[in-house]
């Protein structure tokens, strides 16, 4: 699929050798063992996402809210493909955190994570004044396309959440899931050109794939 590869995200990914491309790549592959009622596979391909990167386990997580919610079939015989999505992922990071856990202490600097992300649209407001004040600097040779990609993000996100409130399908309700955490990052990351690319990836990929299917969702 090129549109994946097209990202912000994935292509800072591939300048930094950092872990988005491979990571969404296999999100990409769950949604579509999912959309192909190879749900098994499809937890698998999640949890190698998740792997890569813990926000990634959202897309299992939006893929078990779809299938436990479809109309039609007993909350019991919803439950069991839900929990083939997702708990595979599940199982996957408890693992890998209970290994880290083993062999690390937890440090000071572990709590600098939860600074990442703040109430919905506060950071961004922060972000924006900047853009609108030409205060806007990105820390790498992009030039006027930064602030042009972070505002182009966030409106891909809101229409994504607008497309998903209306969409019965996976792949609009994965765009409403993963645009409303597009709404979290704080100012301070969104500052960031390169770590904001990274952080809003997962939340672009969904609102393309959403926006791309849009007219086939009822």
């Amino acid at each position: 699929m090129v549109f994946p590869a097209g990202l912000p995200g994935v292509g800072v990914g591939v300048m930094f050798a950092t872990a988005e491309p491979l990571g969404l790549a296999l999100a990409v592959v769950g949604m579509s063992f999912v959309l192909d009622g190879r749900l098994l596979a499809g937890g698998l391909g999640f949890a190698g996402a998740a792997l890569t990167k813990e926000t990634l386990l959202a897309f299992g997580v939006a893929a078990a809210a779809w299938l436990a919610v479809r109309a039609g079939r007993p909350l019991r015989a919803r439950a069991a493909p839900a929990a083939a999505v997702l708990v595979p992922g599940v199982l996957a990071l408890g693992l890998w955190w209970a290994y880290v856990a083993s062999r690390i202490r937890a440090g000071a600097g572990d709590r600098h994570a939860a600074e990442a992300v703040g109430w919905p649209l506060a950071g961004w407001g922060d972000a924006l004044g900047l853009v609108v004040r030409g205060e806007y600097v990105s820390d790498a040779p992009v030039g006027p396309l930064g602030p042009l990609l972070l505002v182009g993000s966030l409106l891909l996100v809101v229409v994504a959440i607008v497309l998903g409130v209306r969409s019965s399908t996976l792949l609009g309700r994965t765009g409403l899931l993963l645009g409303l955490y597009g709404l979290l990052p704080s100012g301070e990351l969104l500052a960031r050109f390169l770590s904001s690319m990274r952080a809003l990836a997962p939340a672009v990929l969904a609102a393309g794939l959403a926006i791309a299917t849009a007219r086939f969702s009822r």
